[in-house]
């Protein structure tokens, strides 16, 4: 079990052109200390999985008429790594609004099963 609270805080961005969306980082924040994650190379995977899990749904930021989509939404993801370990991503997505028409989103991802603690922290962001 890992000794710190969550491994990793990335906030991540949806930019929509006329045909395609591509999702950039525009925030990272690496938990220091002894971490679940242990290689950089299983954290960059863990970092790296982040953008799918945020916006499965990316495409319908195309369609012009965005009335239907909600201000914001929590919801969490579990990943497994290579080796069997499981960590669970907590986000938060949403709109600032009135300015962006694209949605942004804050992931949190800990080994911890705690998604009442997690969507509050998010809700703090």
């Amino acid at each position: 079990m890992s000794g710190c609270l969550f491994e990793f805080v990335v906030r991540l961005e949806l930019i929509s052109f006329v045909s395609s969306t591509e999702i950039r980082e525009t925030y990272r924040y690496v938990s220091a200390g002894d971490s679940a994650a242990q290689s950089s190379r299983s954290l960059a995977t863990l970092i790296d999985a982040c953008p799918h899990f945020s916006f499965p749904d990316r495409d319908q930021f195309l369609s012009p008429d965005k009335s239907h989509m909600l201000a914001s939404e929590r919801f969490s993801f579990v990943i497994t790594d290579p080796i069997g370990m499981r960590f669970f991503g907590y986000v938060l997505r949403y709109f600032e609004s009135p300015t962006n028409q694209t949605p942004r989103a804050f992931v949190i991802c800990s080994s911890f099963q705690c998604f009442a603690l997690f969507s509050h922290m998010l809700q703090e962001l």
